[in-house]
C-alpha cells in the first residue's frame, strides 16, 4: 500500500471512530452541537473516502487520450466534495433554527480535548505526507480536518457559555454550518482554476527548458509558458528557427527536446515557429 493511501485510511479509520463518538455522547448528554459536530466530521470522512477514488484513479499513466494523466481528477473530485459540503452546511443551518437547546454537561469538554488531540495527529499527519508526496487532494483533505479541529476547540468555549446561556447552542451551530459553507465556496473557486489550468512561473523549470533547447543552435527561444493541468505542465514554446534548417531535421530535433523534459512532469510540449 503506498504512503498516501495508508495516511488516508488511518484518517478515515480515526473519522469513522469520532462520528460514532460524537453522535452517542451528543444524543446521551443532550448535546446538539456535538452532533452538528459529528456531522461535519461526516462530510470530512466523505471527502476521505472520494480523496481515496480520487488517487487511485488520478496516479493512472499518462496515455495518448489523456496527455496529461488523469491528473484533472483530483479538481473533479475535489468539486464535488465541496458541492456536497455546501449541502451539508445549508442542512445544519437551517436545523439549527428548531432545535430546542439545553444546558450542557461541563463533563462534554473533556470528551471534545481528547477528540481535539485524536484528530489533530491525524490530520497533521496527512499534511506532512501530503506535503512530501506533492499531492493536492490529500493536502485539501488534512486542510478541512485542520479547519474540523479549530471548529471543535470553538465548541469549548461555546459550552463554558452554555452554563449560563443555552443559546449560545445555536450560535455555535450556525458559526460551524457558515465555517463549511465559505470553505467550501472558497475551494470550489479555486479547484475550477486548477482544474481549467493555470499559468505557472518557474525559473527553475525554464532552465531546464533552455538547456534542453540550447544544445541546438539552429533553435533559439523568444517566449517560455508553463501551464500546469492537474500534477502535470504544458510547455508551450515560441522559437526562431534558422531558415536553412530542413524540416525533417527540425522535427528530428524537436522529438529529441520533448523526451529530454519529459523527464520534469512535462506531458505535452508545443513548439509555435515565428
Amino acid at each position: 500500500m503506498k504512503l498516501e493511501q495508508r495516511a488516508l485510511l488511518i484518517h478515515i479509520l480515526v473519522n469513522i471512530l469520532l462520528i460514532i463518538a460524537k453522535v452517542i455522547i451528543g444524543f446521551f448528554f443532550h448535546v446538539y452541537l456535538l452532533v452538528v459536530d459529528a456531522i461535519y466530521t461526516g462530510s470530512d470522512f466523505l471527502f476521505n473516502i472520494l480523496t481515496w477514488i480520487g488517487i487511485k484513479i488520478g496516479n493512472k499513466k499518462a496515455c495518448k487520450k489523456y496527455p496529461y494523466g488523469y491528473g484533472k481528477i483530483f479538481y473533479v473530485v475535489l468539486l464535488i466534495i465541496n458541492l456536497i459540503s455546501i449541502i451539508v452546511g445549508i442542512v445544519i443551518l437551517v436545523l439549527s433554527f428548531f432545535i430546542e437547546y439545553q444546558v450542557s454537561s461541563i463533563w462534554i469538554v473533556f470528551f471534545l480535548l481528547v477528540f481535539i488531540i485524536i484528530k489533530f495527529g491525524s490530520a497533521h499527519y496527512l499534511y506532512v505526507v501530503a506535503k512530501k508526496r506533492e499531492n493536492d487532494l490529500l493536502l485539501s483533505s488534512s486542510v478541512i480536518s485542520k479547519m474540523e479541529v479549530y471548529s471543535t476547540i470553538l465548541l469549548i468555549f461555546i459550552l463554558f457559555l452554555n452554563q449560563f446561556f443555552p443559546m449560545f447552542n445555536m450560535i455555535g451551530s450556525i458559526f460551524i454550518a457558515s465555517i463549511l459553507i465559505i470553505q467550501s465556496f472558497l475551494s470550489i473557486i479555486k479547484n475550477s482554476c486548477m482544474l481549467l489550468g493555470t499559468l505557472e512561473e518557474d525559473t527553475v523549470l525554464e532552465e531546464k527548458v533552455l538547456q534542453a533547447v540550447d544544445k541546438y543552435k539552429v533553435i533559439n527561444i523568444s517566449d517560455i509558458k508553463f501551464i500546469k493541468i492537474g500534477s502535470y505542465y504544458q510547455v508551450i514554446l515560441k522559437v526562431k528557427v534558422n531558415k536553412n534548417i530542413k524540416v525533417r531535421e527540425l522535427l528530428n530535433i524537436e522529438n529529441k527536446i520533448k523526451k529530454e523534459l519529459k523527464k520534469y512532469r512535462f506531458k505535452f510540449i508545443h513548439f509555435q515557429l515565428l
